[in-house]
């Protein structure tokens, strides 16, 4: 029998035993995220261990959520992973079964994002396929005062705290409370999509991708017409803007399904999903 643990951050042998089982199979590691300090209760890992190796591993992320102005408490599912050689003894059902027991009457919902070749899973633990919708829009490119913050400086860091407790002023679905999720992209993958501006006292991250320009989140506190922002952005090879989170005024906009997020919720989650709306994009663990 292997044995079951809760939260191993504070394990120095079996956080790095996580860390090469999330590179084995993510590509990814969570070494830096706390080193920083960016790892809190609200990432807890749920893993069978034999000895002091990490063998199969599924994560409960608390994400509070205001939707339309109303808090919610919900338990995102990530980082669902086993060590190849012990593939085929139904560890992932047992560490989804204890997940469930002990979150599924604790929060308004629980949902997870599932890649193709486990579609088939977690209908199993009666999670219902959802759909997320995307929005997009054209703007005309401006010039402003934004500016790319360094995010390895202590001194940038603050400064996004301080605005990400403002929240997202033009979201209708947005995290809350969760700077150290928001830092785990900020420190990695978006450490160069970080801007600030004087001029509109707001935080933009944003990134080009193609043809278009990803607003991934902005924070803040501002009565400027989201557009006018995003222009700052743009130029005559990126004209149309997509955002990584759902807007409050949606007037004018394209909205498009999201195909490639095989978002899973629990039934509870059902009730108000007939919404177009999407979690936003940083808050996915």
């Amino acid at each position: 029998m292997y044995t079951l643990k809760k939260q191993i951050k504070e394990d120095e042998k079996l956080r790095k035993s996580f860390n090469e089982l999330a590179l084995n199979t993510f590509d990814i590691s969570f070494e830096a995220w706390y080193q920083n300090g960016f790892w809190t209760d609200r990432y807890i890992p749920y893993v069978l261990i034999e000895g002091d190796s990490v063998i199969a591993n599924v994560s409960v992320n608390l994400i509070d959520i205001i939707d339309q102005g109303l808090n919610k408490r919900y338990v995102q599912l990530g980082t669902v992973m086993t060590k190849k050689e012990y593939h085929h003894q139904g560890l992932a059902k047992q560490l989804m079964n204890e997940v469930l027991k002990d979150w599924q009457d604790q929060c308004d919902g629980i949902y997870l994002f599932a890649n193709e070749n486990a579609l088939k899973f977690y209908p199993k633990f009666s999670f219902i396929k959802a759909r997320e919708y995307q929005y997009r829009f054209l703007v005309q490119p401006k010039t402003g005062d934004f500016h790319k913050l360094d995010m390895t400086l202590d001194k940038n860091q603050k400064l996004l705290k301080n605005y990400y407790t403002l929240g997202n002023p033009y979201s209708s679905f947005s995290m809350k409370e969760n700077f150290g999720l928001l830092m785990f992209y900020c420190l990695d993958s978006l450490k160069e999509c970080v801007y600030y501006s004087k001029q509109f006292d707001l935080i933009v991250i944003v990134e080009q991708l193609n043809k278009t320009l990803l607003c991934y989140d902005i924070f803040g506190k501002t009565d400027t017409p989201l557009e006018k922002i995003a222009a700052f952005f743009a130029d005559d090879d990126h004209p149309c803007i997509t955002l990584g989170f759902t807007p409050k005024e949606t007037i004018g906009y394209t909205v498009v399904p999201l195909e490639e997020n095989h978002l899973f919720v629990s039934k509870k989650m059902l009730i108000g999903w007939d919404e177009q709306k999407m979690f936003p994009l940083l808050s996915h663990a």
